[in-house]
Order: structure tokens, then C-alpha cells, then sequence
């Protein structure tokens, strides 16, 4: 892997180098004292076997009807309008669709402020759940803006309304260009331990229900495990996890991605 700076806001909202290859983070929830009902996650870059460096927090916002995570890259400077906010998570009701957005103003403030200084929706993702041999299998749709080739920037998407979110427009043939679509990577099938199991590579240590792979969305049509994958995220401790990920995600994508993990039913 080569060295990467995660220290400029700008590089955490850009894609991954491709020739950076797979990051590989790690996630410590905390949830004691004041964080029982409203966990802290830290996200850490690991550099090497003892080395890590401290990249971004979130925290779940209290009082909020939806999921609401704000992520900034310092604790510190956390507060809803802090310097270092760089975004923020929303969920449904229903706890099935989250939307990833950077800092900028909600849409219903449209007629007060530029259009540039909307909001835009960086990431979505939809949760269902099928019925399998041992209850039910949780399955991902994961939706980002399409590179723009000129700039190594996501494409700008201000959604004005909820139909308007990539999870819409992703399902009209007309605007499949404007997004990279991903799905679950299958698990295969354990006799032994009669379950399903994902092949972590050994950066992964306890089975869990949140535990994912990600990729292509063209690959999971194909209905069995593909070793190259996207992004993955599994459990190592009781409040610790690991992350990993690569082009065309971005650090903060990557983030929100798991995030949703912690949230969603």
C-alpha cells in the first residue's frame, strides 16, 4: 500500500487513488458514560502492524426521529456547525435507506441561499431483508456519484427532493452514467459452523450479522462469491471493527458506508 494523507478534508472527499489500492481502517465504538445511547465511532488508518492515525468521528445526534451521524475530523470541533464537520448521515424512518450528504444547506433552504451551497448526497444505501435457511439474509444496495474523469471528483448531485436521490435515479436507464451502483458479495455457505461466512482474508476475527462485502453491481447478478471486492467491513471485538476499502470509494464514503451498518435494524 502506498503512503496516503488523510489529513486534508478535500482528499477524504475524493475517490481513493486506484494506485493506493485497498485502505484498510479501523472502527472503536464507544459506548459508555454519556455514548450509551448515542455511540462515538472513531475511524482510524492503519499504516502498519502498530502504527494508525485518527482520520475522522462520528457521533449519533440525540433527539432525532431518523438516524442522524455528524462526521467531522476532529472530536473537538464536532458541533453541528464546527469547522471541521465535513457531513453528515440520515436515515428513513423505517431505518432502510440512508443518505450520505456533505456540510452544506438542506434543500427546503433553497430559495435563501445559492444552489451551490446545497448539499450533496455522496452516498445511498437500501437495506432488504430475505428469507433464508436459518431466518433472514440482509441485502445492500449501495449507490455513489459516477468519477468524473477531468477533475477525480464525484459528480455533483443536489438532490431537491426525495425523489431526486440516487436511489431513485439509478433505476431510470438514462442516468446509469451518473452512478456506480454495488451489492452484497454472496456468502458461501458453512456446514461445519451452519452459516454463512465471508473470506476476510484474516482481517476479520468474530462472525457477525453486520459483517459485509461489497461489490460491483454487475458482479452480484451473477448470484456467487467474487474475491474482488469493493469494500468490506467485519467485527474484531466487541467494539472494535475493520474497514477496508478502495477506488471509487472515498474515506469518507467508505465511512458512512459502515455507519449505516451500526444503525440499520
Amino acid at each position: 500500500m502506498l503512503m496516503y494523507d488523510v489529513g486534508s478534508k478535500q482528499l477524504l472527499m475524493q475517490p481513493i487513488p486506484p494506485e493506493v489500492g485497498m485502505l484498510q481502517f479501523e472502527i472503536v465504538r464507544k459506548k459508555s458514560g454519556f455514548a450509551v445511547l448515542h455511540p462515538e465511532f472513531h475511524l482510524y488508518l492503519e499504516k502498519g502492524s502498530e502504527e494508525r492515525v485518527s482520520v475522522l468521528f462520528a457521533k449519533k445526534r440525540p433527539f432525532n426521529k431518523t438516524a442522524n451521524f455528524l462526521i467531522s475530523q476532529d472530536k473537538a470541533k464536532s458541533g453541528r456547525k464546527g469547522e471541521d464537520v465535513i457531513g453528515k448521515l440520515r436515515s428513513n424512518e423505517t431505518k432502510e435507506r440512508y443518505f450520505l450528504f456533505n456540510n452544506g444547506e438542506n434543500p427546503k433552504n433553497v430559495h435563501k441561499v445559492p444552489l451551490a451551497g446545497i448539499r450533496n448526497e455522496y452516498l445511498a444505501v437500501q437495506y432488504k431483508y430475505v428469507p433464508c435457511s436459518i431466518g433472514k439474509l440482509r441485502k445492500a444496495k449501495v449507490v455513489i456519484p459516477s468519477i468524473d474523469q477531468s477533475t477525480n471528483v464525484p459528480r455533483e448531485w443536489k438532490p431537491l427532493k426525495k425523489e431526486d436521490s440516487m436511489l431513485k435515479k439509478v433505476e431510470e436507464p438514462q442516468h446509469l452514467d451518473n452512478y456506480y451502483c454495488f451489492v452484497d458479495n454472496p456468502p458461501q455457505w458453512n456446514p461445519k459452523t451452519n452459516g454463512y461466512h465471508y473470506d476476510f482474508k484474516g482481517r476479520i476475527s468474530e462472525a457477525s450479522v453486520k459483517n459485509f462485502q461489497i461489490i460491483p453491481y454487475q458482479d452480484g447478478q451473477k448470484g456467487v462469491n467474487i474475491r474482488a471486492f469493493v469494500a468490506q467491513f467485519g467485527r474484531v471485538s466487541d467494539q472494535i471493527f475493520k474497514l477496508d476499502a478502495q477506488y471509487p470509494f472515498s474515506v469518507f464514503q467508505a465511512f458512512g458506508l459502515a455507519l449505516t451498518v451500526f444503525d440499520c435494524e
